[in-house]
């Protein structure tokens, strides 16, 4: 039993609004809302921006295509823990730059001492954080991952990238209810060949950008 008199109830994909509907006698919402994940109304930052953050200290100076494909994978109970199956989908290792974001360098501010309002400290950390993530996903000219969020982020920079699946299914709902006709993103059936489409997607890339090179 709903104890405020008007909830309404938000949903990222088709599949969780059908659930909800069928309960809404229940929870008696005062509306049910498909929406995508917030994440998307970010805009995409400028390369001055970029420049003024610092980034992985294990990083180069120069972000762009350090790897063939970054393989960003979750380490929680959501993920299946996936390694980069660089032998079984025939990609050379060094091509494939395996991390998760979630070691990438945290912000450390004082807000407190430095004199910051909580929102002031808020709105910088989420601004500078957002931005060494666009630094991170820089590092691989292709992106394969089973984090929704680093798949809108891609969608929101333009960036080619292979979906895998988490254990409850929250990336192909996803991905059915507003990504499918997205030429940017994929969606694989296993790791195997999420790497092997990412590194076809890549050497693609590749080639276009020497093409270009040639024709200046």
């Amino acid at each position: 039993e709903m104890t405020h008199p008007s909830a309404s109830c938000v949903v990222r994909d088709l599949e969780s609004l059908g659930l909800v509907s069928d309960l809404e006698e229940s929870f008696e919402f005062d509306s049910i809302r498909l929406t995508p994940d917030l994440s998307v109304l970010l805009e995409t930052p400028s390369e001055a921006q970029l420049q003024g953050v610092s980034g992985d200290r294990n990083a180069t100076n120069d972000y762009d295509g350090q790897a063939g494909v970054l393989w960003v994978m979750r380490g929680d109970r959501e993920g299946w823990l996936h390694r980069a199956p660089v032998k079984a989908a025939g990609v050379p290792e060094k091509e494939v730059l395996e991390t998760d974001w979630s070691r990438y360098r945290p912000t450390r501010v004082a807000w407190r001492s430095l004199g910051y309002s909580f929102g002031e400290y808020a709105k910088g950390v989420l601004q500078e954080r957002f931005l060494k993530a666009v630094q991170f996903l820089r590092r691989g000219e292709v992106v394969v991952t089973d984090r929704l969020h680093v798949h809108t982020l891609c969608v929101t920079l333009d960036k080619p990238h292979v979906l895998v699946n988490t254990k409850g299914s929250k990336i192909s709902r996803y991905y059915n209810t507003w990504s499918s006709g997205l030429s940017s993103a994929k969606l694989a059936k296993t790791p195997e060949e999420a790497l092997r489409m990412a590194w076809g997607m890549a050497k693609e890339r590749r080639k276009g950008k020497g093409a270009g090179k040639g024709k200046r």
